[in-house]
């Protein structure tokens, strides 16, 4: 004979049993493993109201189980499952269905555990629940607000509209209460951070899935956006897990850079993400894979306190977001007297200044943002106060000045504090730490180090000033740095180079359209080597002075409609009316030169007037020369034929110089008129 099989327990209680138990693993948020359930079980709001409760009563179910030593008893009873079940008879519909064995034994011990519980709870106590919106952040690293905004347009959404300067924050408070289906409207502080209403479901979304929107409580953006670590930099997470805060960083970091894009993310853009569980580890994981923030960030599974903070002295800002009562997530702790333990308050505070400390301690980060959802003074105002006091050169800075609320007491007033239900969003405590003097030895060695490279700079600029070139259009000027210093060394270079300039006044040349510069190297072992060519060079100049002049007169052209002008900002005066002397002087000489072959040549009456122009142009000349040359031959064969004629006059083979050569031009003259009148 078979044994009966055993009824199985109820599918939603063995869902909400498993998210229970992976969420106090630490894989993930209620809210989140609730969506990923919805395979296994479709009433996901059912399955997240279970978990919620029990997680909201979990420190007196797990008291009065070990008062009546349930597992001791029952030692096959499931602990998350049993937890569910008198989640349900105690605070849910009162009452089990079915006849299952784990149905059984809860209903065997309820009226025990109700009783144990008695003391410490009032079951009549309705629980004040507050109606949060729905926040959404859009993921800088897959879209950006417009896209987003218009893909939800696109789909039925209305955005309401506000003017940020003609709205107050009380104001835009009641828009969020206001909100109808369908509607949405951007935050009043996070400019990314969207709004929606409280019964919006978006795990499903298109834009949840492909990482666009990531859903993250306004109260949990607030410590990255306090921060505001610009693009480029390196930022430490000293306790990433989940990952929400780390791909809020990684999208900071990387400005407008779009990972699905392709391409490089800003130069320096780095995070450095600390998590020392291994479970919550995997779960970072793949939150930064599916946000994208795994371009530039780095995992690291392990205790930050044991990180040496030397090993990361690129490191310039540290979030710690420790482990805390939590007092501040009011839908998780919803029960007045379900407060913590001052034991366990004390561990957790010792453990927020341990972990602060730590993080003041790297050597050259410049701003550390320290967090908290919870509510206690302990906790965050007490833990700044005694760390504070022990390391004087911190302090706290100013962030997001358009927040109201802030910290409690004297001296805190730069911090900020949300509640839940004037701000609807989760309790939560910011501050940012800033450096005030930077005493650390790595940053002293740091400026040390700077005051070098800074005298080689001025010896630079001392030993080039007139190193700046003009701009075009602009007038003559020496750029000079508005440093007194550099007017009193400046004079040795000056010197220098003022005698190069005399050595060689038409060295430089101009550039087109640009006034008259030098271009001087940018070293002044340059000037010092130059000195023996630069003899050379005035040797040569003063030697012949003319060739100079002709390779290089003016040494650069003039502007269209500009006057004519000589460089003289580096030629000494008397060198250039020598030049210009000298080089008149040779072109009268080849103007007399050129009027006397004119006067030889006048009586053949080939020489036009344009010829004794000495200003003639050089396409002219070489028709010139040929004429000449023709005439010359003319010449030649008029004095043949001549002597082969007249063999009196020839005188040992040649013309008599006096009287043959004239005879022979006049009658070549008298020919070539004889023909011109033919």
């Amino acid at each position: 004979m078979k044994t009966p099989r055993a009824e199985p327990v109820p599918r939603l209680y063995k869902v909400a049993a498993n998210v229970y138990r992976d969420y106090n693993e630490g894989k993930d948020s209620v809210k989140n493993l609730v969506y990923q359930a919805k395979k296994k079980h479709p009433n996901i709001k059912a399955i997240y109201a279970l978990v919620m409760e029990a997680v909201n009563h979990a420190t007196h179910i797990d008291d009065a189980f070990k008062k009546i030593e349930l597992f001791e008893k029952e030692p096959r009873f499931q602990k998350e499952l049993a937890c569910v079940l008198i989640t349900e008879l105690l605070f849910g519909k009162k009452t089990l269905p079915g006849t299952s064995l784990p149905v059984t034994t809860a209903l065997k011990y309820h009226k025990q555990i109700k009783k144990n519980m008695e003391g410490e709870l009032n079951f009549e106590e309705v629980r004040k629940v507050v109606k949060f919106p729905k926040y959404a952040r859009v993921n800088s690293l897959c879209n950006s607000l417009t896209r987003v905004s218009r893909h939800l347009r696109d789909e039925g959404w209305l955005e309401i509209m506000y003017d940020k300067e003609s709205t107050s924050y009380s104001q835009f408070l009641e828009i969020v209460r206001n909100l109808k289906e369908s509607e949405y409207v951007v935050d009043y502080h996070i400019q990314n951070l969207i709004v929606f209403p409280p019964k919006t479901q978006l795990y499903d979304h298109a834009l949840i899935e492909d990482g666009s929107l990531l859903l993250q409580d306004k109260g949990s953006c607030m410590p990255v956006e306090a921060l505001s670590p610009p693009p480029g930099s390196c930022v430490l997470d000293a306790c990433s897990a989940p990952g929400m805060k780390t791909s809020q960083i990684a999208s900071k970091v990387c400005g407008n850079w779009v990972a699905v894009l392709g391409g490089k993310p800003p130069p320096g853009a780095k995070v450095i993400a600390v998590e020392r569980s291994t479970k919550r580890c995997q779960v970072l994981r793949d939150i930064l894979q599916r946000s994208r923030g795994d371009k530039v960030t780095t995992v690291i599974n392990q205790n930050f306190l044991e990180i040496d903070p030397q090993e990361y002295s690129e490191v310039d800002y540290i979030v710690v977001d420790p482990s805390c009562s939590g007092d501040g997530m009011v839908n998780r702790n919803a029960l007045a007297d379900s407060g913590i333990s001052q034991e366990k308050l004390a561990n957790l505070c010792f453990f927020q200044k341990k972990l602060l400390r730590h993080a003041l301690s790297f050597p050259n980060v410049k701003k550390v943002v320290y967090s908290t959802c919870s509510l206690t003074r302990e906790e965050n105002e007490g833990v700044l106060e005694e760390v504070l006091s022990d390391i004087k050169n911190w302090k706290i800075a100013e962030s997001i000045e358009s927040w109201e609320r802030r910290g409690e007491g004297e001296g805190y007033s730069a911090c900020l504090r949300t509640l839940p239900y004037e701000d609807l969003c989760n309790g939560f405590f910011v501050a940012v730490l800033e450096r005030t003097c930077e005493n650390s030895d790595s940053l002293q060695e740091k400026f040390s180090i700077k005051e070098e490279p800074s005298l080689e700079v001025k010896s630079e600029a001392e030993s080039n000033p007139l190193k700046a070139k003009k701009k075009k259009g602009d007038s003559e000027c020496i750029d000079t740095e508005n440093n007194s210093e550099k007017f009193s060394i400046k004079e040795e270079p000056s010197l220098e180079v003022k005698s190069e300039a005399e050595s060689n006044p038409l060295k430089a040349k101009k550039k087109k359209g640009d006034s008259e510069s030098i271009d001087t190297e940018n070293n002044s072992e340059k000037f010092s080597i130059k000195q023996e060519p630069i003899l050379e060079v005035k040797s040569e100049a003063e030697s012949n002075p003319l060739k100079a002049a002709k390779s290089n007169p003016l040494k650069g052209k003039k502007k269209k409609g500009d006057s004519e002008c000589i460089d003289t900002e580096n030629t000494p005066q008397e060198a250039v009316e020598k030049v210009k002397h000298k080089k008149n002087k040779k072109k009268k000489k080849e103007f007399d030169v050129s009027n006397a072959v004119d006067n030889d040549l006048s009586t053949s009456g080939d020489l036009n007037a344009s010829e004794k122009d000495s200003d003639k142009s050089e396409e002219v000349k070489p028709k010139k020369s040929k004429k000449k040359k023709r005439d010359r031959d003319q010449l030649e064969n008029d004095e043949t034929s001549f002597n082969q004629k007249s063999p009196e006059c020839k005188v040992n083979g040649d013309l008599e110089p006096a009287t043959s050569h004239d005879d022979v031009i006049r009658k070549s003259a008298k020919k070539k008129r004889k023909n011109a009148g033919s």
